[in-house]
């Protein structure tokens, strides 16, 4: 039977993936509109605080979580979740950030370079956390069921 923790890195790591998906497939809309732009009225600004806040930041907060769980006695399936969602997480915003440089001028977001970078940081850190776990050596922690008062 799987532990918590597993659970919980497979959450972030559904998260990440979302949001380098929802991030990527925005600003192609954005690109492959043409010189002009998509034909509905469309706010990057709110696009992208949207899509922060249901996926990407959720998801980091999710692997402290997951650190948190399993820090004291270590978990390799947990760590190797973490660490593809890092790799997923850091590659997926440096592709982010060639599409940024491809948007047409009025599309344009001020602060969209820092939200690169910082996911990008984000995600070597996810990468760092995961390392942690697979190489702290695994305890089995008891359960508080089979112990005898």
């Amino acid at each position: 039977m799987t532990n918590l923790e597993v659970w919980v890195s497979l959450a972030s790591l559904g998260l990440i993936i979302m949001f380098v998906v929802l991030m990527t497939s925005f600003y192609l809309f954005l690109i492959r509109s043409g010189p002009q732009g998509p034909d509905v009225p469309v706010q990057p600004p709110g696009v992208i605080v949207q899509v922060v806040s249901i996926s990407g930041a959720p998801g980091v907060i999710l692997c402290g979580i997951t650190y948190g769980l399993a820090k004291n006695y270590g978990s390799k399936e947990s760590g190797l979740i973490l660490f593809v969602a890092g790799v997923i997480l850091s590659a997926g915003m440096l592709y982010f950030g060639t599409l940024v440089l491809q948007t047409p001028e009025t599309y344009a977001v001020p602060f969209i370079e820092i939200l690169q970078y910082a996911f990008v940081a984000a995600g070597f850190g996810i990468m760092i956390i995961g390392v942690l776990l697979i190489k702290k050596p695994t305890r089995n922690h008891g359960s508080l069921v089979d112990e005898n008062f």
